[in-house]
């Protein structure tokens, strides 16, 4: 691996901390920030403090700064990254303790630190952890955010989908909460592409597009890796690890990175990608404006006759409105204040 630059570093650290942060955010109030720190022995000491806001204009405004290594708070959340085997920093979910007495949120937040340090450990060597940067390194970066709640709203038609499938299919209840817990981290590969690709206002090249298609098996890796180093944490790493790498599968096996059909494709993965598609049509991006439902749905029909989406899915999506609704207008509504 060639080593980052000292600004390159600071991006992936800010990329993946705001990735994990709205996924923390639509977990739990009381979490203020994500901070990476290097190994103890690092020359200055210094961790990397990231935050994440949510402005009013819709844009988003990532802060990253270098700070002393503070001490641990009782409350904060910490989990090792390693490479290859060797720890080389920890990723600190920093929260206020707030609504975290649950075993059940404080095992999801630690979940996603994980995440978060396998996609460090991965894209960082251990030569370019942030306390090995010489002096102060400060930068704000405003700019649309590529995703928003777009993780949030795929897991909540992903949950209506999963719900409506659950009796008809005989769905167990460990796989029905797991689809609900790991569709968020459906896209965590995408933080190898970069945010120029992904924040791109037209359409991406061959060569931009080959690229693009990589966060399926990137992402696989890094959740590998996340399940390697806790594998208590994951009930189903099965379902995890189909989600992430298989909700871009078509079912005329016209999709990637595989080019699996029918069956071969895991049901979660088929769930995933219908809530996927769905709000990637009613979202609006740099380079498109969001359709209405309904011209989705139109579309998502004639995905279905051409043979791409799963026509079990999407009944069970277009069969209740109502919570469609509940899940675009609560997740839209998903603000950090810090």
């Amino acid at each position: 691996m060639v080593a980052p630059t000292e600004r390159e570093v600071v991006q992936i650290a800010m990329a993946y901390a705001g990735f994990v942060h709205d996924r923390l955010v639509a977990s739990a109030p009381g979490v203020t920030a994500l901070r990476i720190d290097g190994n103890p022995g690092g020359p200055d000491g210094r961790s990397l403090r990231v935050t994440r806001r949510y402005l009013e204009d819709g844009h988003v405004q990532l802060r990253s700064e270098m700070v002393p290594a503070p001490n641990a708070a009782a409350d904060d959340i910490s989990v090792p990254a390693s490479h290859d085997g060797v720890r080389v920093g920890t990723v600190t979910i920093e929260t206020t303790g707030t609504n975290l007495e649950s075993p059940a949120l404080l095992g999801r937040l630690t979940r996603y630190a994980r995440v978060t340090a396998a996609g460090l450990a991965a894209d960082l060597p251990p030569d370019a952890w942030p306390t090995t940067l010489p002096g102060e390194v400060q930068t704000v970066v405003d700019h649309e955010t590529h995703l928003g709640a777009h993780p949030e709203r795929v897991a909540g038609y992903s949950r209506i989908i999963v719900a409506a499938l659950r009796g008809p299919l005989g769905l167990t209840d460990d796989f029905t909460d797991a689809v609900d817990e790991y569709a968020p981290l459906h896209d965590v590969g995408e933080l190898a592409v970069g945010i120029d690709i992904l924040t791109k206002p037209g359409r991406l090249g061959p060569d931009e597009w080959r690229l693009m298609q990589t966060h399926t098996t990137r992402g696989r890796r890094i959740v590998d890796v996340a399940v390697a180093e806790q594998p208590e944490l994951w009930a189903r790493p099965d379902v995890l690890r189909a989600i992430v790498e298989a909700h871009h599968e078509a079912l005329d096996g016209s999709g990637y990175p595989h080019g699996l059909s029918g069956d071969a494709i895991p049901l979660e993965a088929r769930i995933v990608s219908v809530a996927d598609v769905f709000d990637a049509l009613t979202s609006s991006r740099p380079y498109k404006s969001g359709w209405s439902a309904d011209e989705a749905l139109d579309e998502m029909d004639r995905m279905v006759r051409a043979g791409r989406i799963d026509a079990l899915c999407l009944t069970a999506l277009v069969t209740h409105p109502d919570l469609v609704e509940a899940v675009a207008a609560s997740a839209a509504e998903i603000r950090y204040e810090s």
